[in-house]
């Protein structure tokens, strides 16, 4: 293989990169969004006991992995990131 096929062969992957970023960063700044939302929520809602309905809604749209899939989970979750903040 030739030098200039090893040249053409990078710029094509970049310039498919290139292509994909808009995509890929509307996709994160979506979730950074959603992200700080539910923080601010939380670090409104930290002395409280029981999580409010708001919170429990956003946490449902930033918590999307597999392993929460029940409401007790998500509470735990909700509970668990509560103690992180109350620790920084």
């Amino acid at each position: 293989m030739k030098i200039y096929h090893i040249v053409w062969s990078m710029i094509a992957v970049l310039a498919f990169l290139f292509i994909l970023t808009p995509y890929y960063r509307k996709k994160e700044e979506k979730k950074n969004k959603l992200e700080r939302d539910y923080f601010s929520l939380l670090k409104n809602e930290i002395d409280k006991e029981e999580p409010s309905k708001e919170l429990i809604e956003a946490a449902k749209k930033v918590h999307t992995s597999n392993y929460i899939d029940t409401d007790e989970k998500l509470i735990a979750q909700i509970k668990n990131d509560k103690q992180m903040m109350k620790a920084i």
